[in-house]
């Protein structure tokens, strides 16, 4: 008995067969199949600096500048039906000549203790992202003078992360001129 005469006689065997492993690999295909949606609010930044007696205080020019500032909220939403993660989360600034990278903090952590007040940050490396679901992360960091230095007055802040697949997501933020 031959291929062809098996399938003819089993065809009803192997049509139902054949039907059920399809419909599997099409669920499972549209189950996963959805992106990972973004969207960054309320970037904001500050640069500090000292004042004549020393105090800390907001600076409009980068030369007097010790510190920069930032905030911002990131949305992002998972339009799959299946769980995704986003790893090593992190803040790229690049200038034409230099690239620094932060681990991102999420401003949410923030613990306050004691009879004074101080603040403990988590890196926030891995964002759990539920399906159909929508997150919002609100970030902040800081730029030393050093740092600061190297960037210069022109540079691009980006989101990184790194998705479920390995597969790099990089979102832009802002183009920065600061005045010198």
């Amino acid at each position: 008995m031959s291929f062809w005469d098996l399938l003819i006689e089993y065809k009803a065997i192997f049509g139902t067969v054949l039907g059920s492993v399809s419909t599997l690999v099409i669920t499972y295909l549209l189950r996963n199949l959805g992106k990972l949606h973004w969207d960054i609010k309320d970037w904001e930044y500050d640069l500090y600096g000292a004042n004549n007696i020393g105090d800390i205080v907001v600076v409009k020019n980068f030369s007097q500048a010790h510190r920069f500032v930032y905030n911002f909220e990131s949305v992002i939403y998972n339009s799959s039906e299946s769980q995704k993660s986003l790893k090593d989360v992190r803040i790229e600034f690049k200038s034409n000549t230099t690239y620094i990278t932060h681990g991102l903090k999420d401003s949410e952590e923030k613990i306050f203790a004691g009879c004074g007040y101080f603040m403990i940050h988590n890196d926030s490396t891995v964002l759990n992202l539920s399906p159909k679901h929508m997150a919002n992360f609100r970030f902040e960091g800081t730029l030393g003078e050093e740092e600061l230095r190297e960037l210069g007055v022109d540079f691009k802040v980006l989101l990184f992360a790194k998705d479920y697949k390995n597969k790099i997501h990089r979102i832009p933020i802002a183009s920065i001129h600061l005045n010198a």
